[in-house]
C-alpha cells in the first residue's frame, strides 16, 4: 500500500474518479489475493486515504460487522484452508478471485460477540509478537555467546 497524493483542487479527470474506489478508509479490511491466502490486516486511521494495491482486495464491512472480527475471521485455519482449496495457481504462488472471496461462508455472531472475539484476537497477536521478539533475542544471544566463545580460543 502506498500513501495516496490527494488530487488539487479542482481537479478531476477519469482516472481521478477511478483511483477514489480504492481509496483506504479506517475501518476497511485488506487481504492478500495472492500469495499467503487469509493475509489480511485493518486499515487504522494512520493509513487513511492510501491507496489499495492491485496485490490485495479492499472489503469495507458494513455496519454491524466490526472490522476486528472480519480480520480475524479471515486469518483464521479455516479461513484459510477454505481458500487454499479454491485458489489458483501453483505451489509457489497461489491466487484467489473476488468470486472466491465472495462465496467464503463467514460466521456472523452479534455485535458484542464479534468485539469479544476480536479482543482476544488481538491480546493473543499482540502476545505472539512479543514471544517472536523474546525468540529472536534468544537466538541472538546464543549466537554471540557462540560467537565470543569461539574467538577467546
Amino acid at each position: 500500500m502506498r500513501r495516496a497524493r490527494r488530487p488539487p483542487r479542482g481537479c478531476c479527470s477519469p482516472a481521478t474518479d477511478r483511483l477514489a474506489r480504492f481509496l483506504l478508509r479506517a475501518g476497511d479490511v485488506v487481504i492478500a489475493r495472492r500469495g499467503e491466502l487469509g493475509r489480511c490486516s485493518v486499515v487504522r486511521d494512520a493509513q487513511d486515504g492510501w491507496v489499495c494495491g492491485t496485490g490485495c482486495f479492499l472489503l469495507r464491512p458494513p455496519e454491524g460487522l466490526d472490522p476486528d472480527y472480519v480480520a480475524a475471521y479471515l486469518s483464521s485455519a479455516a479461513s484459510r484452508r477454505w481458500l487454499e482449496a479454491r485458489s489458483t495457481g501453483g505451489m509457489t504462488m497461489k491466487t484467489v478471485s473476488l468470486k472466491v472471496l465472495e462465496e467464503l461462508p463467514i460466521t456472523v455472531p452479534d455485535l458484542p460477540s464479534q468485539r469479544q472475539v476480536a479482543g482476544a484476537m488481538r491480546a493473543l497477536g499482540e502476545h505472539e509478537e512479543l514471544l517472536r521478539g523474546e525468540l529472536a533475542l534468544a537466538r541472538k544471544l546464543r549466537e554471540d555467546v557462540l560467537t565470543s566463545a569461539l574467538l577467546a580460543r
